[in-house]
């Protein structure tokens, strides 16, 4: 089967045809839908030059972090969160048995009233990095696409983990973004 991989890149639009519609069963969802296109190897991806302006560039079904004890009830969805960055941790390095050599990067979330722990590994926290240290506007709210909530049954915390579909962007072009900024100046007194 051919991979699809390196012809889809975000925000571009795309006539797909040729490809299967069937029920989607596995976990770690994206989305709440019940099925999936499977792309086959008769399957023939064309972009579009045409821009489809009433096509948004991002949709997200945020989940409010006071309701993490419910969401992690249902494992199987990825989920979208917003947040302002707090308490960013230094890059730390595990040897793993199974995994071998690893790193990750732990920083916590708030919406001004609940936190949570994010740990980025790997690749994405390398992206992090650099994203991180490049960001100008204070304070740095991110939004996080297709991540995984984790609960530890011993202390009942729940943490947040990429995944492969996980994406993330900093102090994005949208209004959810800009609330949650003037939320925030409102709070510290910053005018």
């Amino acid at each position: 089967m051919k991979s699809f991989d390196d012809r889809f890149v975000g925000g571009e639009t795309y006539e797909i045809s040729n490809f299967i519609v069937a029920p989607y069963t596995e976990k770690h969802k994206c989305f709440e839908g019940d099925i999936q296109i499977v792309l086959t190897s008769r399957t023939i991806v064309t972009a579009l030059q045409q821009n489809y302006s009433l096509i948004p560039d991002n949709i997200f079904k945020f989940t409010n972090l006071k309701h993490f004890k419910d969401a992690t009830e249902q494992d199987n969805h990825l989920i979208d969160i917003i947040g302002v960055i707090d308490d960013v941790r230094p890059l730390k390095h595990v040897t793993k048995t199974t995994n071998g050599d690893q790193f990750f990067r732990e920083f916590v979330v708030t919406d001004l009233i609940h936190r949570v722990k994010v740990f980025f590994w790997n690749e994405l926290a390398t992206a992090f990095d650099i994203s991180f240290n490049q960001a100008t506007d204070q304070p740095v709210i991110i939004i996080i696409s297709c991540c995984n909530m984790i609960r530890n049954d011993y202390n009942g915390d729940t943490t947040i983990r990429n995944m492969p579909a996980t994406t993330f962007d900093l102090n994005a072009n949208c209004d959810t973004v800009d609330t949650l900024r003037k939320r925030f100046c409102e709070v510290h007194g910053i005018w």
